[in-house]
């Protein structure tokens, strides 16, 4: 068991081949290998064509990876007392709401296109975590997506357009 005393030697059960006086209150000093400014080498590396990666390489890759802008279609169950529909069966009230909207457009004329399109109670809502939110009485999840998606609406991209559910 080796044991470290303020001015002492570095011993364990054999001699160490370079052993070191440890002060109370020095720093110690990093091997070569870890010092900054230093490459690290990877076979596979992209950074520089010898196969080398530099940190501040990794910090611009870092950065550029930012989460784009996605919008969430999500359904969900309402506690209202369900229809019956002409078989008898009982169907729920079901609310869609449209979160994560890009802020070039506005909710206003959203909602106004979604009520004159789907023939359906819509409203915008505040949510803490979500800011606004749009909602929308009936499941209009696949509508709602095709609308987003295509020319005759806002054409967004279908990758950032998301369906839940």
């Amino acid at each position: 068991m080796s044991e470290i005393k303020s001015g002492s030697e570095i011993k364990s059960g054999s001699e160490i081949e370079s052993s070191s006086e440890i002060e109370s209150g020095s720093e110690i000093e990093r091997s070569p290998e870890i010092k900054s400014g230093t490459v690290i080498k990877s076979g596979t590396g992209t950074g520089n064509p010898n196969g080398s990666f530099w940190m501040s390489e990794i910090l611009d890759h870092i950065n550029d990876l930012k989460p784009t802008e996605q919008v969430h279609l999500r359904c969900q169950q309402t506690g209202g007392r369900p229809k019956r529909n002409m078989e008898g069966k009982k169907k729920p009230h079901m609310l869609t709401t449209v979160q994560g909207l890009p802020d070039r457009f506005n909710m206003k004329k959203v909602v106004k296109a979604f009520k004159k399109k789907f023939a359906c109670a819509c409203s915008i809502v505040e949510d803490k975590v979500f800011g606004e939110v749009i909602q929308i009485q009936g499941d209009y999840r696949q509508k709602i997506y095709e609308f987003l998606t295509t020319k005759d609406g806002l054409e967004l991209d279908e990758e950032n357009v998301v369906v839940h559910g």
